[in-house]
């Protein structure tokens, strides 16, 4: 991620290092902290969480050990769960089951006509 995220320029640095120690959540450079969001929020392993946001593992890996950056729309999902973490769970799970049953049904045509309707 940026080194100056959104967070650490809306901030002084000393306000910075309050708001850091009040919620852990944020990193040391003022952006959501994937490890603790995942392992303190979601209570989730890697490969879980990967899963839960549709990307590989290797991926979010990467991105939690800041190897390479989220851009678009993971971006903008990683600051939705830091935001909303719950909220963000459950719209997740709810489209992988919808992808789920979709697929499913998509061999019975009975199903996919009525779904249509």
């Amino acid at each position: 991620m940026q080194a100056q995220s959104f967070i650490a320029t809306a901030f002084a640095p000393a306000q910075l290092s309050l708001l850091q120690e009040a919620d852990p959540l944020i990193g040391p450079d003022g952006q959501p902290c994937l490890k603790a969001i995942r392992t303190q929020v979601f209570k989730k392993t890697q490969e879980q969480l990967a899963t839960l946001f549709g990307v590989s593992a290797s991926t979010y890996i990467s991105w939690e050990k800041g190897r390479r950056e989220p851009s678009g729309a993971a971006r903008t999902l990683i600051l939705m769960a830091f935001a909303k973490p719950k909220m963000v769970e459950q719209i997740l799970s709810e489209m992988r089951d919808v992808e789920h049953v979709g697929r499913a049904d998509a061999s019975n045509p009975q199903v996919e006509m009525s779904m249509a309707m």
